[in-house]
């Protein structure tokens, strides 16, 4: 099931190993994961469903997510505090809640408001209560967990080894925490426990049996009464590695004003965090939900942020239960897009924060390039790459080399951008650009191509056209930054590395007769073979051409015709014209394919958000007048109209013929390409209104002259 608003309270702290606590829900409400100390690592869940019910006096229980419940999910304006109704017909009551992470301590807090909708109801107060339950996996293992009532601190005390939360509560005042009932038991049954899912059964009696201790495999419940003249309650979790630490946290949540106080303040962050990233009259053009999803955006995007410096590609666990698997790794690629987008909107300390997290990966490995992908604690991630060729059984890398190279290009676009000499960035230079474009101008054939290595899909292994232009683009920003550290040894290996390519690229990627450059090249030994059917298929990834291999002050690496008669390729033959629009990652594409689905003319794959926006950065990159951007403009509205949830999430791809969200949600890629295209659609469409200024002041300015030289 696709994830949906989640909330975080990563910071701008230099410290790397400061924590911060991540909650993702699915799309029916429930908690899908719950990250602590690091994004990405230790998710509590375990990939199981925690979730929250209400229990009303005479007319009975419901779960938030349950199948008739009619929900609403979205966050208040620029804020990561959500706002989401649940109409529940079976007990006649309306649940409006808010969800927060503390912007400074590791604290989650639901607040709930019951409405009735009986209008028969007699006169008197609602009675009604809130059912949390849990199977807590501590640091992410099944076994091992204690769970245990705790009366000095109010709630249910949940702990593995260095992991510790607190479940509690508050109803009425909310500076106190605590809860009204409670139970943990055995999640299996075993020899001491004959049954299973007793917990549940339990809250839908609406009464729990103070069962106060389990350990093991371990699941739990808390009730926390509404209050009947507010009727309201809360749902508080508290985090921390040790006992101490969780007090202390605890002390502090209390101490600062409890639950009001800590929403106060995390609404202000929030606000005072996007206000100085806005600009006046950003997006002015767009329509008010394109403009708006930017802003969600940029908030998504920042929850994907690990205070040690990972981007994550997703926090979402859906694949776990097939696979035992996540997407919650850092793929080099992803981050350094991310980074860049992000540095051009004034959020250069984040893509600091992983090109330092970068240089730390490469200093301990002790080598110049990055392995598939990476946890966020900078050990390397699993991987499905092998360290084999086994079509030759010789060696080979497990790499990707584009995202070795996309983080090159991002740290010199962001120096040059927010240009500095101070230790950090002269030791990202110095010790992560320079070796790792050295390595990189070793590590090609002897026609001047890198290497064969794994693509961008992750599905084909040979020299791939993305991956040609991003190296190319790496050592263009590495030559440029060898220039300025006055180091003409390497300004000279670079340069002879991008004349090689360059040269190579003219003779192993051409305009074929089909219309469109090559997507790949195989490679037999040392030697590019001639096109085979794998190579000659179209691919929307080739909009890297324009993307990557246009830098100014240097020469294209392609010709201009090249990239548009590929370019409209994609448009003509990529597009789904038979369902809801969007761009297939390129033909005949196989991954995800919906049972429910005819594919073939028309429907070539599924859509992609990022190969829709992809599409119309070349309409943008192409424009010449403000009426040239309205293409641009139609893909935004498509992301708003068919690819966003209601709270403006963004998967990998949608349904082709429903606009479902399919894979992974939220996808950081997705959002930040939507950033990344808004921005370049403001740029250009404002340098276009300069230029029509411009070009009106010179006609004034020359009809004038030519006025007064005929009044003499």
């Amino acid at each position: 099931m696709p994830r949906d608003i989640p909330v975080g309270n990563q910071t701008s702290d230099d410290d790397p190993d400061s924590p911060c606590l991540l909650v993702n829900f699915r799309t029916d409400y429930s908690f899908g994961e719950v990250y602590y100390p690091r994004v990405g690592t230790d998710n509590h869940t375990g990939g199981a469903r925690w979730r929250l019910g209400v229990f009303v006096a005479s007319r009975g229980f419901a779960w938030l997510d349950g199948p008739d419940v009619k929900r609403t999910l979205d966050y208040g304006e620029n804020e990561l505090v959500t706002k989401v109704s649940c109409e529940i017909p079976s007990i006649k009551v309306t649940v409006e809640c808010e969800d927060f992470v503390d912007s400074t301590l590791p604290v989650f807090v639901r607040t709930c408001k019951i409405y009735d909708n009986d209008a028969l109801r007699s006169t008197g107060p609602l009675i009604a209560k809130l059912f949390f339950f849990a199977t807590p996996c501590m640091g992410a293992r099944e076994g091992g967990n204690t769970a245990t009532y705790d009366p000095d601190i109010g709630g249910v005390l949940c702990f593995n080894r260095d992991r510790y939360m607190l479940i509690t509560g508050a109803s009425g005042s909310l500076e106190k925490f605590a809860v009204d009932d409670y139970t943990v038991k055995w999640r299996l049954k075993n020899a001491y426990q004959a049954e299973e899912d007793l917990v549940r059964r339990l809250c839908e009696t609406g009464r729990l049996d103070k069962d106060a201790v389990r350990h093991g495999t371990v699941e739990t419940a808390v009730q926390i009464n509404v209050d009947p003249k507010t009727r309201a309650a809360s749902l508080v979790l508290v985090f921390g590695r040790s006992e101490n630490e969780l007090n202390a946290t605890l002390d502090d949540a209390l101490t600062t004003g409890g639950i009001t106080n800590l929403r106060n303040r995390t609404r202000q962050h929030w606000k005072r965090w996007m206000s100085s990233r806005l600009k006046a009259g950003f997006a002015a053009d767009l329509r008010p939900e394109a403009a708006r999803l930017y802003n969600r955006s940029l908030l998504v995007v920042r929850t994907h942020c690990d205070n040690g410096g990972a981007i994550l590609a997703a926090v979402d666990w859906s694949v776990h239960a097939d696979q035992k698997e996540s997407y919650s790794y850092c793929w080099m690629r992803d981050a350094g897009l991310c980074a860049e987008s992000l540095s051009r909107n004034k959020c250069p300390e984040i893509a600091e924060k992983l090109f330092r997290f970068g240089l730390k990966i490469v200093e301990n490995a002790k080598k110049p390039f990055f392995y598939q992908k990476y946890c966020s604690d900078g050990t390397v991630g699993s991987g499905w790459m092998g360290r084999i060729d086994q079509s030759t059984g010789k060696p080979t890398l497990p790499i990707q080399q584009d995202e070795t190279a996309i983080l090159l290009w991002a740290i010199g676009r962001h120096h040059e951008l927010h240009p500095q000499f101070d230790s950090t960035r002269v030791n990202i230079i110095r010790h992560l650009v320079f070796p790792a474009a050295d390595w990189i101008c070793q590590w090609r054939l002897p026609c001047g191509l890198p290497r064969p290595s794994t693509d961008l899909w992750e599905e084909r292994f040979g020299v791939h056209l993305h991956t040609v232009v991003c190296v190319w683009a790496a050592l263009s920003e590495a030559s440029k930054l060898a220039n300025q550290f006055e180091d003409p040894a390497r300004v000279s290996r670079y340069e002879s590395a991008l004349d090689e390519i360059r040269h190579a690229v003219a003779e192993y990627f051409p305009l074929m007769e089909c219309g469109w450059v090559p997507r790949m090249r195989h490679v037999e030994g040392d030697e590019i073979i001639p096109l085979v059917d794998d190579d000659r298929v179209l691919d929307a990834a080739s909009a890297a051409m324009f993307q990557m291999g246009f830098p100014e002050g240097r020469q294209s690496l392609f010709p201009l015709k090249h990239v548009e008669s590929t370019m409209e390729a994609v448009r003509r033959l990529l597009w789904i014209e038979k369902g809801v629009g969007g761009v297939a990652r390129y033909q005949n594409d196989q991954f995800q394919l919906q049972s429910d689905v005819e594919y073939g003319p028309g429907i070539t794959g599924n859509p992609w958000i990022i190969c829709t926006l992809w599409l119309a950065e070349y309409d943008i990159w192409m424009a010449k007048k403000k009426s040239d951007l309205l293409e641009a403009r139609e893909a935004f509205n498509w992301v708003v109209d068919y690819a966003a949830l209601e709270s403006g999430i963004l998967a990998e791809q949608v349904h082709p013929t429903t606009g479902e969200p399919l894979s992974v949600s939220p996808l950081a890629w997705s959002h930040t390409t939507y950033l990344s295209v808004v921005q370049k659609f403001e740029t250009k469409r404002r340098s276009l209104q300069e230029m029509k200024r411009d070009a009106h002041v010179r006609k004034v300015s020359s009809a004038s002259q030519i006025a007064m030289n005929t009044s003499f």
